[in-house]
């Protein structure tokens, strides 16, 4: 069991060094500790580890952290999760290994969830790049994997970002996202419902640190969907051309794919673009925005915590007759947060793209 375990601990242990949460990172500290003396917790492990045979240890250890924060916050109504140290999560992971309702929730959790982080600050960067290459021109968008189905709507109703310090310099991105993009037709779609998955998808998309901000993202999310004439689809994005041809949808002009496809497996990736490829009016464009590099192609194999640099980008690609271009990486940002912009090598191509 031990053995078996071993690759996730050892994750464990490069999250609690690299993340940029503290309270996160004492979160990993006390399972490694804990790992070291609850057999139940070993056993735990073990069966997640063999129902989640498509999920990496690292995507893993994410998921775990995610719905114990679930638990916490609305199972325990603790919010003040940022200080917390490593005693503290011993405590209060041990105590919800102890109470098997809640163990039963997260096992389940772990066993049959995917993180759905969304962040609407995330956005900017597809909304700058839409407004660079489209101007003022009428276009139908997609968000693919639109999580909490925010982020398109927010461009469409224009709603504000919190300021970018921007280093591209004249403060281009600034002024390309206080600009409105004229959406024709808006069209989200995900695997879950976020209306069923609310609170799910809350517990994905916040630090620790960030939770003072829950409920203003809240009264946010609220007044986006009540505004919104953007159109929402349940539907396995990974198929998202079937979708279009049981629903006629029209060709897009632009398809958004927001911290959705690092999530994918190679091959199930692969598929998927391919796909997005099918509803993609000819040079239309796909906006990745994502943990990624770009060097010729996309590479995923990538850390999420880069000490001294980020591995969250904004990245363009055109559809072509043979599939797509080569990838145009237009936004490096300091880190997935998105609140500090540097110019990627093809920004200035991305600026001037004729359509």
């Amino acid at each position: 069991m031990v053995v078996k375990n071993r690759k996730l601990i050892k994750e464990f242990q490069v999250q609690s060094k690299t993340h940029p949460d503290k309270s996160i990172r004492a979160y990993y500290l006390a399972l490694q500790k804990i790992a070291k003396e609850s057999q139940k917790f070993n056993q735990f492990l073990a069966d997640i580890i063999n129902k989640r045979t498509d999920l990496t240890e690292k995507h893993l250890a994410n998921l775990m952290y995610r719905s114990t924060q679930y638990i916490m916050i609305y199972h325990n109504g603790k919010r003040d999760l940022a200080t917390m140290e490593m005693d503290d999560w011993i405590k209060e992971y041990s105590a919800l290994l102890d109470n098997e309702a809640l163990l039963d929730t997260h096992y389940i959790q772990n066993t049959t969830e995917n993180t759905q982080t969304t962040k609407y600050q995330r956005y900017a960067g597809p909304k700058a790049a839409l407004k660079a290459i489209y101007k003022n021109r009428p276009i139908n968008i997609a968000d693919i994997g639109c999580g909490l189905n925010i982020g398109l709507p927010g461009i469409e109703l224009d709603y504000p970002y919190m300021r970018i310090k921007d280093n591209t310099g004249d403060s281009t991105i600034n002024k390309l996202v206080k600009d409105s993009v004229n959406v024709k037709k808006g069209i989200s779609v995900d695997i879950t419902n976020p209306k069923e998955k609310l609170t799910w998808a809350l517990a994905c998309s916040f630090y620790p640190g960030e939770l003072g901000s829950l409920e203003e993202t809240e009264t946010l999310i609220e007044f986006l969907w009540n505004k919104t004439k953007t159109d929402f689809y349940q539907y396995d994005a990974k198929n998202i051309n079937s979708l279009w041809n049981e629903k006629k949808l029209p060709k897009l002009d632009a398809a958004i794919a927001s911290t959705f496809l690092y999530q994918l497996e190679d091959e199930e990736r692969e598929k998927t673009l391919k796909n997005i490829g099918k509803i993609l009016k000819q040079n239309g464009i796909l906006i990745v925005n994502d943990f990624v590099e770009v060097d010729g192609t996309l590479s995923w194999d990538v850390d999420w915590f880069e000490k001294g640099g980020s591995s969250y980008r904004t990245v363009v690609l055109v559809k072509t007759k043979s599939g797509f271009s080569r990838p145009y990486e237009f936004i490096i940002w300091k880190n997935a947060r998105c609140r500090e912009a540097s110019a990627g090598r093809d920004f200035d191509k991305v600026i001037n793209l004729k359509i």
